[in-house]
């Protein structure tokens, strides 16, 4: 071509992929706080706001979070292969901070339970993710073009700004609810599998939380 104005597919692969990476290593972060919430909300009660971050392990977990965003990243440049490891991959973090297992026994674990129940919990966190997709595209383009519909001002001069503001604020949400359905997921998914609710509703009066919530072993 002309001038050498080339553009290079694989180049805006490889940034599709990064940023899906990215993403759900952003959402297995937040899964830690998330866990804590939903742990002490399935004992019924509430944690404060200083609670979500205590015993989070982020010794464990921040790596977690590295290994499953470059795990995705590397799926992603597969194409389909990104299906398949964001499903398979959501739960090791709440595995990380509610089942008191090793580090290193995490992530089999966490395939293991998604892929249970005709791989029930892998499907509804591709939905949940699309579901949140949508809405992100959605809200992000809508407000674009409907404040270039007010005619407030020329929306056209601050395109770029304008679009990173709308999909920071969605991204916000979106992660942080994703977050959440994983934690949700991954106590749902040990009720269902390991009589979780029965082995609580079992146990004697005065034992920690982290023992009542720890995986069998």
């Amino acid at each position: 071509m002309a001038g050498g104005d080339r553009r290079h597919p694989s180049g805006y692969w490889l940034l599709l992929a990064a940023g899906a990476g990215t993403e759900a290593a952003i959402i297995a972060l937040l899964g830690a706080p998330a866990a804590r919430g939903a742990g002490a909300a399935l004992l019924g009660r509430r944690s404060a706001p200083s609670e979500l971050l205590r015993g989070a392990r982020p010794g464990a977990t921040l790596p977690a979070a590295v290994l499953v965003g470059l795990t995705v990243t590397a799926a992603a440049l597969t194409g389909p292969g990104w299906f398949l490891a964001y499903a398979l991959l959501g739960l090791v973090v709440p595995v990380l901070v509610l089942d008191g297992v090793p580090a290193h026994r995490a992530p089999w674990r966490a395939v293991r339970l998604a892929g249970r129940v005709g791989a029930r919990a892998a499907a509804i966190r591709l939905l949940g993710y699309l579901g949140w997709w949508l809405i992100r595209l959605g809200i992000g383009l809508g407000v674009y073009y409907g404040l270039g519909m007010l005619g407030l001002f020329d929306v056209s001069a601050w395109a770029l700004p304008v679009t990173i503001a709308a999909f920071t604020a969605v991204n916000a949400l979106a992660y942080s609810a994703l977050a959440c359905l994983d934690a949700v997921l991954h106590l749902e998914t040990r009720i269902r599998t390991e009589g979780l609710d029965i082995r609580l509703s079992r146990a004697p009066a005065g034992v920690p939380e982290p023992a009542l919530l720890a995986a069998y072993r």
